[in-house]
């Protein structure tokens, strides 16, 4: 009998039958109230506001999220204080939701509840926005784009966020923490979704190329998760736990 067991492989156990599932190749994160990963403020990462960008991660919220009306950050490059910057996450009031600042009105987009809920299951979420567009923010989930409860253009000037840094799973690493998983995650400078798509896998995190200011792929497993990009916006992590990505 050959076996085609692997180590990128778990093995399931039923009684009479045993048989292999992948385990792709990457890891996820889990993040309980007052969990973080700091990806600072590289140079690479900063106003990406001013021409086009696209975030987006995996996640599984358990919740959504702590605060007076909870709220998880997938992504935040705001700070108490600062008057720049974007963030995007998820509200137990307004489902999926991303906001980004400008002179005059701030760019806001939103998905109800009734179409995005912390659900205990894996999802993707990105957003996308572009300065010299529409100035609108646009929000995906699962690779559809969301029917939109809200969505404000921004006016004026976009707000510098040089001086902010940018972290997964929290708004400035004091609040509005994320309660859940986090897989890979990937900032872009363009917009790269325009209408439905399918997300790179959860298990299998996209490739490198130039448009990319941040890839986390979290392929190591344990310790802090480093910058594929090649830009060096490494991350530092706050009471994460490593897990192996099935799926």
């Amino acid at each position: 009998m050959v076996s085609l067991y692997t180590p990128s492989e778990e093995v399931i156990a039923i009684p009479g039958l045993q048989f292999y599932r992948p385990l792709g190749i990457g890891h996820y994160l889990t993040f309980a109230s007052g969990s973080q990963n700091l990806l600072g403020s590289g140079a690479s990462l900063d106003d990406l506001q001013a021409n086009a960008f696209t975030a987006e991660a995996w996640g599984r919220p358990t919740s959504y999220g702590t605060g007076g009306t909870a709220t998880g950050h997938l992504m935040s490059k705001r700070a108490t204080g600062s008057a720049g910057g974007w963030n995007f996450y998820i509200n137990a009031g307004s489902g999926f939701r991303a906001d980004l600042i400008c002179a005059t009105t701030n760019a806001a987009s939103l998905a109800d509840t009734t179409q995005v809920q912390a659900d205990s299951n894996w999802h993707h979420y990105a957003m996308t926005w572009d300065n010299a567009g529409t100035r609108k923010i646009r929000l995906f989930y699962d690779g559809v784009e969301v029917t939109y409860s809200l969505q404000t253009a921004g006016v004026g000037t976009v707000t510098t966020d040089a001086s902010n840094s940018l972290r997964m799973g929290s708004y400035d690493g004091t609040q509005l923490y994320w309660v859940g998983d986090l897989a890979w995650a990937r900032v872009s400078n363009v917009v790269r979704y325009t209408g439905t798509f399918t997300p790179p896998g959860r298990c299998y995190p996209p490739a490198n190329d130039a448009n990319t200011k941040l890839l986390l792929k979290l392929l190591e497993g344990t310790g802090n998760p480093a910058d594929s990009s090649g830009n060096g916006n490494n991350g530092t992590l706050t009471s994460v736990t490593w897990k192996t990505c099935v799926g």
